[in-house]
């Protein structure tokens, strides 16, 4: 097919600059360009990984809008002749949920905060108001950190990290969000919130650019110890430092099974206790975002939420 191909990708900065540029700030650089291959279809780039007999891809096509509903269609068509189903996951745009032959089903709610009309103002944010103001007299200090982020640094991020997981009893995700890899980490844009001892206390690695005007939260790590409050300061301070950057939008990520109601049911058999819903939807909603459906869509019109089930269980796990 003259314009397509597929090829391994490995954070070249070609995919580097189109992730940058065209994803969703709620999705995850290291996810993206992390064991994933390439095809290219004119302007856009899909990154898509093999999932057993599907083709995994998070996301939307990456390039300019109106060149992506014919990308989908050309990715669909190149993958099903290697006898794979394409799968998109955290889709909302139309060139995807729309597109012929494609079934979609609703799979969460993305937390999406216009930041010029963000403020801590008013009984809606009086809660966040006040605890902020609370670590604020007790000395907390957020920063996002310089970059290449030293050893030193990183050694104490991998602290914080090490005891999340421990008291979560979970294990490390590993595509879902991004996880814990010292190298990327080093490169990245990772904001921290200090006790005033000057003791790390929790972290957020960041998505987007001042480039893009968006700004965005991969993960959200903190010490089983630290005040209870901790990261919504962290999430706060860094909202509000990118609102006087400029920034335009800011993405707390998704939600899953938020707004799906009893048709969600299959979808909980798919998440684990990390993505209990109710809970994160309760901590996202007290930032006042606007929340967007996002879909699973399976370029197949004979798919059933079953055969999605094994795409989600890698994208969440």
């Amino acid at each position: 097919m003259p314009g397509c191909n597929s090829v391994p990708c490995t954070s070249s900065s070609s995919s580097a600059g189109m992730v940058a540029r065209w994803a969703s700030p709620a999705l995850s650089p290291q996810v993206l360009l992390t064991g994933t291959r390439a095809f290219r279809h004119g302007e856009c780039l899909i990154l898509w990984r093999v999932a057993g007999n599907l083709a995994l891809v998070v996301g939307e096509p990456l390039g300019p809008p109106a060149s992506r509903a014919a990308a989908t269609n050309a990715f669909a068509g190149t993958v099903h002749k290697e006898g794979r189903t394409p799968v998109f996951l955290q889709v909302s745009g139309d060139h995807v949920t729309s597109t012929p032959g494609i079934r979609t089903w609703k799979i969460g709610e993305e937390a999406v905060i216009p930041l010029n009309g963000f403020s801590l103002s008013g009984n809606a944010r009086k809660t966040l108001r006040q605890s902020r103001a609370r670590l604020l007299r007790r000395g907390y200090t957020t920063r996002i950190l310089e970059l290449p982020i030293p050893d030193c640094t990183l050694d104490e991020l991998a602290e914080v990290s090490r005891a999340w997981v421990r008291d979560k009893r979970l294990p490390e995700i590993r595509f879902g969000i991004g996880h814990f890899d010292r190298d990327w980490l080093r490169a990245h844009p990772t904001a921290v919130a200090f006790s005033p001892s000057g003791r790390m206390e929790a972290f957020a690695t960041l998505t987007g650019s001042p480039e893009s005007g968006t700004g965005g939260f991969d993960m959200l790590r903190y010490l089983p110890d630290a005040p209870s409050s901790v990261l919504e300061f962290l999430v706060t301070e860094t909202l509000l430092a990118w609102q006087r950057e400029g920034r335009h939008t800011a993405s707390l990520g998704l939600a899953p099974l938020a707004g799906t109601g009893r048709g969600g049911r299959w979808l909980a058999r798919a998440v684990s206790p990390l993505y209990a819903a109710p809970g994160l939807r309760r901590f996202k909603h007290k930032f006042g975002p606007r929340w967007e459906p996002r879909h699973a869509a399976a370029a197949t019109p004979t798919a059933t939420p079953s055969a999605v089930l094994p795409a989600l269980r890698a994208f969440l796990f």
